[in-house]
């Protein structure tokens, strides 16, 4: 049995290609696109929603109300990440996170639809 002598040459030509400049900056602008096609059409369906639920007389409270959770929310989540990454390793911070992110999508398939 041969012993692992740490060769990595296998993957030599894929490091060096996935550390081009082209390559990371195509990477970054795609993600880019879909984020912010992602947070538009979420902005969208976030304003209709909060519409839906409320009437016309407490709109501007509801709107309110949605705004002050959602900036609060900015800044547990960036205090949040900014300590899991100080504190994690790298698979262990996009664990961290994709559990977090797959607890807010099933707590969004509990929301219910506003009474017309």
């Amino acid at each position: 049995m041969r012993a692992r002598d740490g060769n990595n040459h296998q993957y030599e030509g894929f490091k060096k290609f996935i550390y081009e400049d082209a390559v990371i900056m195509a990477i970054l602008y795609i993600g880019t696109f879909m984020t912010g096609f992602g947070v538009a059409l979420s902005a969208v369906v976030q304003g209709e929603y909060i519409s839906s639920c409320a009437s016309e007389r407490t709109k501007g409270f509801y709107f309110g109300y949605f705004l002050a959770i959602m900036q609060f929310s900015m800044v547990i989540g960036n205090s949040t990440g900014s300590f899991l990454i100080l504190k994690a390793t790298g698979p262990e911070f996009f664990l961290m996170m994709g559990i977090i992110i797959l607890v807010g999508m099933v707590g969004f398939g509990f929301m219910k639809l506003p009474d017309s």
